[in-house]
């Protein structure tokens, strides 16, 4: 959905109650919320026709054939907030399977926002993309980033390749800054 009268019909049919899936360009599920309020839609609207917005991402995973431990830069995962003890991780050095490239294979991670009461009560208030992100984070939602920390912590992906997929936003903030 990309323009307003798309978007507006899409509310009206899913207020006489039927169940509508729609798509919405932004880099989390909570930018969709904050989306939706940006392009105008009341915030009661909002909230009495969404039940649920889902981020999706896809991961290239680490070759099974040349894989190798990793241990990543200390300040790299404090930039990065790295919530886990493990200080090893895996990636591919490349080889024929993968055709150098250390990775093989692809797997979704996913964000689900739930349209719950707390959710609710802040979109009533028109909040700011900010406080959005700190009520959906007080429901407790995992989100893009913790899954994808979790395929590194199980070896299953590389630690860049979840910064490449995740972070985009603030790939984005690093570009303008050092374009300014």
């Amino acid at each position: 959905m990309r323009d307003l009268e798309t978007i507006n019909a899409a509310l009206t049919v899913a207020e006489t109650g039927h169940l509508v899936f729609a798509t919405l360009h932004t880099n989390e599920s909570i930018g969709a919320v904050a989306r939706l309020l940006e392009m105008g839609i009341e915030p009661y609207l909002l909230t009495s026709t969404v039940i649920g917005v889902v981020a999706q991402r896809l991961v290239r995973l680490v070759c099974d054939e040349c894989r190798i431990p990793y241990f990543p830069p200390h300040e790299l995962l404090e930039r990065i907030d790295w919530p886990g003890t493990n200080m090893s991780f895996a990636v591919g050095k490349g080889c024929s399977k993968c055709f150098d490239t250390g990775l093989r294979h692809r797997r979704g991670i996913y964000e689900l926002l739930l349209m719950d009461e707390m959710l609710r009560k802040s979109v009533l208030r028109n909040p700011s993309l900010d406080e959005l992100r700190e009520a959906s984070a007080k429901s407790r939602m995992r989100t893009l980033k913790d899954e994808g920390f979790r395929l590194v912590e199980e070896g299953a992906t590389s630690l860049d390749e979840v910064m490449r997929v995740v972070f985009v936003e603030e790939k984005a903030r690093m570009i303008a800054a050092s374009a300014a």
